[in-house]
C-alpha cells in the first residue's frame, strides 16, 4: 500500500523486498514517482526486486516497469479499460521492449477508442459498436497499427469495415 512505504522513516538505508511475488500490475505505477524520492542507496535496493509480467513466465526489474507503465502506458490508456503488459523484455544499454493489452470489455463503448502505442491485444467484446462505429475509426492515428489480436464478439456490428481488413490482423474473435 502507497500510504504504508510514504510512512517510512527518511533515515531508513535499508530495504529488501526481493524473493517476493510482486506482479508486474499497473496498480503498482504509484511505486516510481515514490521511488524517486528515495536515497541512492535504496533506489539501487529496490532495482533490485523483479515482478511477473500477467500472463506469462516473464520477470521483469519492478522499478522499471513501473517507470514504463506511468509514463508509456498508463496516460494512453482509455477511460473505462485497463491496460497491461503483454510482454515487457529488458535490454542492455536499451529501450525495453514491450507489447500492451488493452482490455475494453463491457464497458458500454460505442466507439474505437485511442490505443497506448505498441498495443497488440484488444478486447472490445461486449460493448455497444455498431456500423457507426467505424466513422471516426483512425487506424494510424489511434495507434492500432501494431494490433494483431482484436476481440468483437457481443457488439452491433453488421460486418468486418475495410478498415480492419487494413490492419495486421492474426486473431479476430
Amino acid at each position: 500500500q502507497p500510504q504504508t512505504l510514504e510512512t517510512l522513516p527518511a533515515t531508513l538505508e535499508h530495504l529488501d523486498l526481493s524473493g517476493n511475488p510482486w506482479t508486474c500490475s499497473p496498480s503498482l505505477s504509484w511505486l516510481y514517482p515514490w521511488s524517486l524520492g528515495l536515497s541512492h542507496s535504496l533506489r539501487d535496493q529496490l532495482d533490485q526486486v523483479h515482478c511477473n509480467v500477467i500472463n506469462s513466465h516473464q520477470v521483469s526489474p519492478l522499478l522499471q516497469v513501473m517507470q514504463y507503465y506511468t509514463t508509456k502506458v498508463n496516460p494512453f490508456c482509455p477511460e473505462k479499460c485497463v491496460c497491461y503488459f503483454y510482454h515487457f523484455a529488458t535490454r542492455v544499454e536499451m529501450a525495453a521492449s514491450f507489447t500492451v493489452l488493452v482490455n475494453c470489455s463491457r464497458q458500454g463503448l460505442t466507439t474505437f477508442p485511442t490505443l497506448p502505442p505498441h498495443t497488440t491485444m484488444l478486447d472490445l467484446s461486449h460493448n455497444n459498436l455498431d456500423h457507426h462505429s467505424y466513422s471516426s475509426l483512425d487506424l494510424a492515428q489511434q495507434h492500432y497499427g501494431e494490433v494483431s489480436g482484436l476481440l468483437l464478439s457481443h457488439n452491433q456490428l453488421p460486418a468486418i469495415h475495410t478498415k480492419l481488413t487494413k490492419m495486421r490482423l492474426q486473431r479476430v474473435f
